[in-house]
């Protein structure tokens, strides 16, 4: 899949932080979601981090564990450079989530916008084994996906949108959803995506 490794390192090469339309200086629907459902005690796993801020606002609210997976190694040099070396909380692992397999387990998964990404069948039923052999009994998988309102396609490639259903039933029997809301999301350019937000919980 070394397409796919070009196209992300092209773009996280090509374009600064603010000018990619995920950028979110705060991410506040997913600190407000971690907060309520998770505790900086569980180790986390941050699926398709990027370059994001997530981590930034996660070390400073005492998370102790997190893993950022990323299929870009260029966007996770940009976190490595930005963070403090200091930082032991932080593990890095550059891989497509179609490839990962889990060493560990977690309490607690985030997806801001990987799984959208997903469309054929078959990719999405080996994210839903590998987000089931990943997280313990208990555990909190938050899931960020276009609404069925949302964009057609995304970063040049096709995407799949999901509701709360949708996603309920992908990821049945092994996981329940336990909240959903929208989100409208205004990108740096001043478009407006449509979100799906869910939480699920590992039976």
């Amino acid at each position: 899949m070394s397409d796919t490794r070009e196209h992300w390192d092209a773009i996280f090469t090509q374009k600064s932080d603010d000018e990619m339309s995920w950028f979110q200086a705060v991410p506040t629907t997913s600190l407000e979601l971690l907060a309520q459902w998770s505790t900086p005690d569980d180790p986390l796993i941050d699926i398709g981090a990027g370059n994001g801020r997530l981590v930034d606002h996660l070390i400073e609210r005492g998370w102790r564990d997190v893993t950022l997976l990323d299929v870009s190694h260029e966007a996770l040099d940009a976190v490595r450079r930005r963070l403090s070396p200091s930082v032991t909380a932080v593990t890095y692992e550059t891989c497509d989530i179609r490839e990962w397999s889990p060493s560990r387990r977690y309490r607690a998964w985030h997806d801001r916008a990987v799984f959208h990404f997903l469309v054929s069948a078959s990719d999405q039923r080996h994210y839903v084994r590998t987000a089931t052999d990943s997280l313990e009994r208990g555990a909190i998988l938050i899931i960020a996906t276009f609404s069925p309102s949302g964009p057609t396609h995304c970063s040049g490639l096709p995407v799949a949108r999901h509701d709360a259903d949708e996603i309920a039933e992908l990821f049945a029997p092994h996981f329940e959803v336990v909240a959903s809301r929208e989100e409208d999301h205004t990108t740096p350019s001043k478009s407006v995506q449509s979100f799906a937000w869910n939480v699920l919980r590992r039976r």
